[in-house]
């Protein structure tokens, strides 16, 4: 089975407050010292939402508008730009997109599980185009079956996909590191990248589901 990285394993761990005692002191003192200072931020960080909080809402209701009037779906920015990326790498293939894209509106059937539109259908979808584009279905398909498979038998690995109070940074750090090991596919560490920028990495287990049901 792959290996979580050590250093994401610290982080899931100290993000979600339990004890690692195996861990080295220059390991365990930068992760307290980034706990207590989010736990410092957070009426600071109460008060700043408070205040932007309609002005959110009002740009929210812009957007909203906007892509009803444009007939599209709210894919997450982060993932849209990851996957069309890594499909523009491969858009020399144009009948192998065209017969992709007939497969990907039928594939969901009313009976599935999941909506086109929730968010991990639009996650399953935005995958499955960027991996058809690139000619990796399979490929990325059994990728996503070696992270559930981590998900499933390390406690680390589902801490640190569960963890909400990492920084960004960090949790790209670990993810690179992750991706690395594997192997990944471009398609599968945008995939990986544009999940944790949107707090999406809990949604993982769902999202794999989703894109199961693409597959032929």
């Amino acid at each position: 089975m792959l290996r979580f990285p050590a250093l994401g394993a610290a982080r899931a761990a100290a993000a979600s407050g339990v004890r690692t005692p195996g861990l080295s002191p220059a390991l365990q003192q930068p992760l307290q010292r980034q706990q207590q200072q989010q736990q410092q931020q957070q009426p600071l960080q109460q008060q700043q939402k408070q205040q932007q909080q309609p002005l959110l809402q009002q740009q929210l209701q812009q957007q909203r508008a906007a892509a009803a009037a444009a007939g599209v779906g709210a894919l997450p920015r982060f993932g849209a730009l990851c996957f069309s990326t890594a499909a523009a790498s491969s858009s020399s293939s144009s009948s192998s997109s065209s017969s992709s894209s007939s497969s990907l509106s039928s594939s969901l059937s009313s009976s599935s599980k999941f909506s086109r539109h929730s968010v991990e259908g639009r996650y399953a979808h935005a995958l499955f185009a960027a991996s058809s584009a690139a000619g990796k279905l399979e490929e990325v398909q059994q990728e996503l079956q070696q992270l559930l498979l981590l998900l499933q038998q390390s406690p680390d690995f589902a801490a640190f996909a569960a963890a909400a109070g990492l920084a960004a940074n960090s949790q790209r750090a670990v993810l690179q590191q992750l991706a690395a090991a594997a192997k990944l596919s471009n398609c599968s560490s945008n995939f990986l990248f544009a999940a944790a920028a949107n707090r999406r990495l809990q949604n993982l287990k769902n999202i794999i589901a989703a894109f199961d049901e693409l597959m032929p």
